[in-house]
C-alpha cells in the first residue's frame, strides 16, 4: 500500500502539466523510503522528468531544532525554476513544504504544488493553502488486520503474510489545484489565475455553461486572462506549455476537457 501512495501522488501531479518533481521525505524511515521510491519511478516512467530528494531525521538525536529544518528545507527549494511539484512523505512534511514556500513568497500552486499523504483533515485546511493529499483506506485496512489476528488467535495461518490495500484516491485541495504554466507572466494575477477563479466552486452549470454560449461572458474571461502581459507580449505567450489557448484552458479548469 505504500508504494501506491508514491504512485498516486505522481499520477496526480503529472496529470497538472508538471515538468519538475522533488520529493520531500524522512530519513531512516521505511514507509517513507517506500513512497519516496515508488514516486520517483512513476515520475521518471511517464517521460523524460527526473526528480530531487530530500530527507532528513523527523526526530531523535539526528533530528535538526525546527528554525534549522526549515532553513534546510528554504535553501533546498531555492534550487528550483518554478514551476516545481513536490510530494511529501506525508500531511506534516507536507505542512513544512508549504511553510518554507511562504518563506521564499513562493505561491503554492502556482510557482510550487505540494501534496501530502494521511488526508489528516484537520492539518489538511490548517495548511495556507490548504493542502491536496492521498487518501489511506483506513478502514480496510484495520478490517483486513482485524481479520488476520482473528485467524492467528484461532490457530490458522492466514494464507497472506502481508496484503496490500490500494488508497481510495487524492483529495484535492488547494495546494494542487492549478495547471502548471512555464512562463512566470503567466502565473501572474490575471491570466490563467482569473479564469481559475471564476471557475472553481461554482455550480457546474453557471459560469462555465454561459461561458461557451454568452460571447459577452468569454469576451470578460479573455480580458482577464490578457492582462498578465503587455500589449506587446500577448501574441508569444497566447498559449500554456500544452499548446492549449484560453478557452481550452477554460475547459480543462471547469473539468470538460481532459487534461492530457
Amino acid at each position: 500500500m505504500t508504494q501506491r501512495f508514491g504512485q498516486m501522488g505522481a499520477e496526480h501531479l503529472i496529470e497538472r502539466g508538471f515538468e519538475r518533481f522533488a520529493f520531500c521525505g524522512f530519513k531512516g524511515e521505511a514507509w517513507s523510503k517506500r513512497r519516496e521510491d515508488a514516486f520517483v519511478d512513476c515520475v521518471e516512467n511517464n517521460g523524460s522528468f527526473s526528480c530531487s530528494r530530500y530527507n532528513s531525521a523527523w526526530h531523535g538525536r539526528a533530528a535538526r531544532a525546527w528554525e534549522d529544518e526549515q532553513q534546510c528545507l528554504v535553501d533546498w527549494l531555492k534550487e528550483f525554476t518554478p514551476p516545481l511539484a513536490v510530494m511529501a512523505c506525508n500531511d506534516i512534511r507536507g505542512q513544512h513544504v508549504i511553510d518554507a514556500c511562504s518563506t521564499l513568497h513562493l505561491a503554492v500552486p502556482e510557482e510550487v504544488a505540494v501534496i501530502g499523504v494521511d488526508n489528516d483533515g484537520l492539518l489538511c485546511r490548517v495548511c495556507s493553502p490548504p493542502l491536496s493529499s492521498v487518501i489511506p483506506n483506513a478502514e480496510t485496512v484495520g478490517f483486513r488486520a482485524a481479520e488476520m489476528l482473528t485467524q492467528l488467535m484461532d490457530g490458522d495461518t492466514p494464507a497472506e503474510q502481508s496484503q496490500l490495500i490500494r488508497p481510495l484516491g487524492v483529495a484535492t485541495r488547494q495546494s494542487t489545484d492549478v495547471v502548471a504554466i512555464e512562463d512566470r507572466r503567466w502565473r501572474a494575477d490575471g491570466g490563467f489565475a482569473f479564469i481559475d477563479q471564476h471557475l472553481h466552486g461554482t455550480p457546474s452549470a453557471s459560469l462555465i455553461g454561459r461561458a461557451f454560449e454568452d460571447h459577452v461572458l468569454i469576451a470578460q474571461i479573455m480580458n482577464g486572462f490578457l492582462a498578465a502581459v503587455s500589449e506587446g507580449q500577448q501574441r508569444p505567450f497566447f498559449r500554456d506549455d500544452k499548446g492549449r489557448g484560453p478557452v481550452r484552458v477554460i475547459a480543462v479548469l471547469a473539468g470538460l476537457e481532459n487534461r492530457q
